[in-house]
């Protein structure tokens, strides 16, 4: 990432986020399905950057999931090194950026990373995971919808690019 601006906006969002994670997410569960804070940071602050800041917001965001989980800390950081890769390779396949991108993007990134993560756990209840991941990414694509555009003004990333 060269643009200051994005770095400290950046590590605003990931703080936002972390603490919405742990200490809102779960009083807003619907069907036990809850939103994933960090991830909607990781997706936005990916669809923002080049693909090397977009992988740095993957592992950022996954470090931060794994430590506010307490376990599976390595399933966390892989999950969202790919999703940062999502992210930025939307723009780097010429993807307009904006917020309904971003709500698709997430939406996906939501579903392949809960996908991927049953895999690498093992989880008990299949049919539930994926209920709660589906769930999960509607409500995350409603989240980026709104985190994305005061995102994108405060980095100034559009006006550039």
């Amino acid at each position: 990432m060269k643009n200051r601006t994005l770095i400290w906006v950046a590590v605003l969002t990931f703080w936002i986020c972390g603490g919405l994670n742990e200490g809102l997410a779960k009083d807003i569960a619907i069907f036990g399905a809850q939103p994933d804070f960090l991830l909607v940071a990781t997706t936005v602050i990916s669809m923002l950057s080049d693909m090397r800041g977009a992988a740095m917001a993957g592992f950022t965001g996954g470090f931060f999931q794994g430590a506010i989980t307490g376990a599976n800390m390595w399933q966390y950081v892989v999950t969202r090194l790919l999703v940062g890769w999502i992210g930025g390779s939307l723009i780097e396949l010429r993807f307009q950026r904006n917020l309904v991108i971003a709500a698709m993007a997430c939406f996906v990134a939501t579903i392949f990373s809960g996908v991927l993560f049953l895999f690498l756990t093992s989880q008990p209840n299949i049919l539930g995971s994926l209920r709660d991941t589906l769930i999960s990414a509607m409500y995350n694509a409603v989240i980026a919808a709104l985190v994305y555009p005061p995102v994108e003004r405060l980095s100034g990333v559009k006006a550039r690019q």
